[in-house]
Order: C-alpha cells, then structure tokens, then sequence
C-alpha cells in the first residue's frame, strides 16, 4: 500500500500490479473548497471588522465541520483498506505514504496511525516502508 501522485491510495501485490485504488477526490474538494472560503473570510475582515468579525461563528463553524469531515473520511478509508486487506487474507501490509503530491495539506500521519489501528485490530500485520520521522539535534549556532 502506498500514497500516490494520481491518487491517495494504491494497494499493489509483489509484482507491483494495481489491486485496490481509493481516489479520494472529493478530499480534494473538500479541501479547495475550505481554503477558498478561508481566504474569503480573511479578505473579509478588514479593520471595520476588527477585533471580531460579524462572521467569526461562521468561519468557527466551517473550520470544525471540515475537520469533522476529513476525521470521518480518514477513519472510512482506513477502514476500507482493513477490510479489503481481510477479504484478500493479508497476512500484511507494507505501507509507504512518502508521496504527498496528490493531497498536500492532508494528515497523511493520522491516516497511517489509522490504518495501523484497524489493521491490527484485523489480525494483520501494518509495515512502515516510509515516512520514519528521525529526532533530528541542531547544532548550536
């Protein structure tokens, strides 16, 4: 299993042949659509406006409705990806979501711990092939 450039997920056998594909195209949308609104909102409270917005609730609103969404969606796909993995009889999932260029701005992270979540409460093995986040020490300037 491994994050794509032409769409979020992509389940591949030993042969690297196509299995699954989840799109997730209206994530997307979704997406877009937010920061559109976003920006919208931004451009809309100038100084008349300060030091709350007559819209503020509004943008409040939207903010946790997307977040909602995408948390739903999230735990959807991840559960998708574990019951496919348990149809077909994994014994494991090898998963590499180095590549971001499909989403940019998604919780590729919280999709991982997801999907490891489901998966071991499947019986199935989760493999990380990627994405290990090292501790990294700066030297002093």
């Amino acid at each position: 299993m491994r994050t794509d450039k032409q769409s979020l997920l992509v389940a591949l056998n030993t042969k690297d042949e196509k299995l699954w594909i989840y799109n997730g195209d209206h994530l997307r949308r979704w997406t877009a659509e937010h920061r559109k609104q976003l920006q919208r909102w931004s451009e809309d409270a100038k100084y008349e406006n300060r030091p709350v917005p007559n819209f503020a609730e509004r943008r409040e609103a939207s903010v946790r409705k997307f977040g909602n969404r995408m948390s739903s969606a999230i735990h959807e796909i991840a559960a998708q990806l574990a019951g496919y993995a348990q149809r077909r009889r994994f014994a494991s999932v090898l998963y590499d979501d180095s590549v971001h260029e499909y989403l940019d701005s998604f919780p590729y992270f919280r999709l991982r711990v997801l999907i490891a979540e489901k998966l071991d409460h499947a019986g199935i093995k989760f493999e990380l092939a990627s994405g290990q986040v090292e501790e990294e020490n700066p030297e002093p300037l």
